[in-house]
């Protein structure tokens, strides 16, 4: 098992900080394909345990009541979308959305390019990734 740091940024997104998540991966990719399938195991592995402990959910406690009361939002950690998604099938999209170009990938500072390109990835590399958004709209 190896452990990558990876950043998720959307253009879209307000927010101009980055937060920096570790990521465990299983197999050494050796190409960005292989890393970038990587990843999204990872992401339905946490996903699918995140739904497991949602379903076990118990009611707020006077402490979690209080504090969600100070901010002015209230979450149950409840997540309502049940739909699971094979690996395969959300890898191919990870592909695809790479491959049309609405996501770009970065080791440090260098940009990621080619798919079967050979990549070295070792212990502790940071990586990011940038999902772009298009602006759409109507002429009046």
């Amino acid at each position: 098992m190896m452990t990558v740091y990876v950043r998720l940024k959307s253009i879209g997104k307000i927010t101009k900080n980055v937060k920096k998540d570790i990521f465990f991966i299983e197999n050494k990719p050796s190409s960005l394909r292989a890393f970038i399938c990587e990843c999204v195991r990872t992401c339905l592995k946490l996903h699918r345990e995140k739904n497991k402990e949602s379903s076990l959910r118990s009611p707020l406690s006077q402490i979690e009541y209080e504090e969600m009361k100070y901010i002015g939002k209230f979450a149950f950690g409840l997540n309502y979308n049940q739909n699971d998604i094979s690996d395969e099938k959300a890898i191919k999209i990870a592909i695809d959305a790479f491959n049309d170009g609405l996501v770009r990938i970065f080791k440090a500072d260098t940009e990621l390019c080619c798919l079967d390109e050979e990549l070295d990835v070792s212990e502790g590399d940071e990586f990011t990734f940038v999902k772009l958004t298009m602006l759409s709209g109507r002429m009046w």
